[in-house]
């Protein structure tokens, strides 16, 4: 009985793991992403169109930050 549930408790941390992870959220899909959902581009307050937006990883998602602040993307393609 132990054995079934070490085996149990190892595959449910590593599907944790590999949510906390989430490698199928690219940087440009998270980006993409973000962008089909929100109108931050058009709203820059000097109307320019090309600024800088840093991607980087965040649990079970990824975190963009733009003029605006902070985006999250998490693996279920929720946008905060």
């Amino acid at each position: 009985m132990k054995i079934k549930t070490r085996i149990i408790l190892i595959i449910v941390i590593l599907a944790i793991l590999l949510l906390a992870w989430a490698p199928w959220i690219t940087d440009e899909y998270a980006i993409n992403k973000v962008r089909k959902n929100s109108n931050f581009i058009s709203q820059h307050p000097s109307g320019i169109q090309d600024f800088e937006i840093n991607v980087f990883w965040l649990p079970f998602g990824r975190g963009i930050t733009t003029y605006e602040g902070l985006w999250y993307v998490s693996f279920f393609d929720f946008i905060i």
